[in-house]
């Protein structure tokens, strides 16, 4: 997820505060973005919708440079074992999210 994106979601998740200046449309888009996502910590987490085949609450990306981390630090564990691209994709869509 872009970082701008990532903190306008995480402001208002945690303080209620939308981005200066805001129309009306904008922030019920906001608000509704904002329902799919909650908060754990200091982590915001994507709630997939019911009747889901994957995990229902999976960790938000934030930025590419979290994400490339991410795909790197799980394709040389130990459990990603090198499967290939589409594989290791599949396996972190399943624990994390990035719009």
């Amino acid at each position: 997820m872009d970082s701008m994106k990532y903190e306008k979601l995480l402001n208002y998740k945690v303080k209620g505060d939308y981005p200066h200046p805001s129309t009306k449309q904008h922030k019920y888009l906001i608000r509704r973005k904002a329902s799919s996502y909650r908060i754990e910590g200091n982590d915001l987490f994507y709630v997939r919708p019911k009747g889901s085949l994957t995990s229902t609450k999976i960790k938000v990306i934030k930025g590419a440079e979290e994400a490339e981390r991410v795909f790197v630090d799980f394709y040389d564990s130990p459990t990603g074992t090198h499967r290939g691209q589409i594989k290791t994709l599949d396996a972190i869509s399943r624990r994390f999210y990035w719009p």
